[in-house]
Parts: C-alpha cells; sequence; structure tokens
C-alpha cells in the first residue's frame, strides 16, 4: 500500500470527522428555511425599492412636463428664397475639361 493510499485510508476512517446535522444544506453553512426567509426580505427590499422609485417619478415627471419647452425653429427670411443658379462667365459647364467634353455636351443639347 503506498503512502497516499493509507493517508486516504486513515483520514477518512477517523471518527473526528465533523457531519452536519439532517437539515442542512451541504453547500452552505445556514439551513435551507434559512435561504427561503433570506429570499423573502431580499423580494420584499426589490419591490419596496421599485416603488419608491416609481412613486418619485411619478412625483417628478408632471413638474417636468411644467417646465418643457417645445422646440420651435427659428424662422429665417431667407429660407423662403429660391436658389439661382451661379452666372459665370464660362456658361454652366465645368471650367476645366477637355475639348471633347465640350463637344460631347454639346452634341447633347
Amino acid at each position: 500500500m503506498t503512502i497516499r493510499n493509507s493517508y486516504r485510508l486513515f483520514s477518512t476512517a477517523s471518527s473526528t470527522v465533523r457531519k452536519l446535522p439532517p437539515g442542512f444544506d451541504k453547500a452552505a453553512s445556514f439551513p435551507k428555511e434559512h435561504h427561503s426567509q433570506e429570499a423573502k426580505k431580499w423580494k420584499r427590499f426589490s419591490l419596496a425599492f421599485g416603488l419608491v422609485v416609481a412613486g418619485v417619478a411619478a412625483y417628478l415627471f408632471p413638474k417636468e412636463l411644467e417646465h418643457h419647452e417645445v422646440y420651435i425653429p427659428p424662422e429665417y427670411p431667407f429660407i423662403d428664397r429660391k436658389v439661382k443658379e451661379p452666372r459665370f462667365p464660362w456658361g454652366n459647364e465645368p471650367l476645366i475639361g477637355t475639348p471633347y467634353d465640350r463637344v460631347r455636351r454639346s452634341e447633347q443639347d
């Protein structure tokens, strides 16, 4: 028998190993009743907090609406004017272009 196996055998065979009483969850040191009580407590806290936040929002929302200003865009006098096409000395054609482009444009007209 190796040392490792003998250590396992004697460590589990001793009577000094503490065992949890029945009704306890092995994953935690509190009984299951405690877990359900804590869950109920935090559910109440969450509900109370949600109600407080909803109450504050319901109280502040109408006050914010009183001070809310509707955005009206400013009216500029030049918006209604038509945009005029610029008059260039060389016409509405681009200033820089090849003679081929000029001939082609004149044929399209």
